[in-house]
């Protein structure tokens, strides 16, 4: 049984919301989960820059998300689209940084259980 849970150590496990994963995608949830998780920890230790990003590079997203790099443009891409977060080279060197949009469209606050289709819901986010 130690075996079983060294291998599912709460503490090396990534969590998400099930709703927002069948309407947005499991790929972009994890990684908007992510980004928040890192926004948090920002935030809490102030260290957002002054209009409030932060920076995440691709391996530390992978560390976090296990998402390669192709994933990951595609999932940030994805979550731009939603109007979930903002994202954009900063600095010198340039780093990847991130904005995160609490003003969440309303659809977003009250989710439940699709009635569309993973394709459909794709189709939407590619007309958006």
């Amino acid at each position: 049984m130690n075996s079983i849970y060294q291998l599912l150590n709460p503490d090396n496990t990534i969590s998400l919301n099930r709703p927002l994963a069948h309407a947005i995608g499991i790929m972009e949830t994890i990684t908007y989960g992510a980004l928040v998780a890192k926004w948090y920890y920002y935030s809490e230790r102030d260290m957002l820059d002054e209009d409030g990003w932060f920076y995440s590079t691709v391996p530390d997203l992978e560390e976090s998300t296990a998402l390669s790099e192709y994933q990951q443009k595609r999932c940030i891409n994805s979550l731009i689209k939603l109007g979930l977060l903002k994202s954009k080279s900063k600095g010198m060197p340039a780093k990847r940084s991130f904005y995160i949009i609490d003003d969440v469209p309303v659809s977003y606050t009250h989710l439940t259980l699709p009635t569309t289709s993973r394709r459909q819901r794709q189709m939407c986010i590619r007309d958006s």
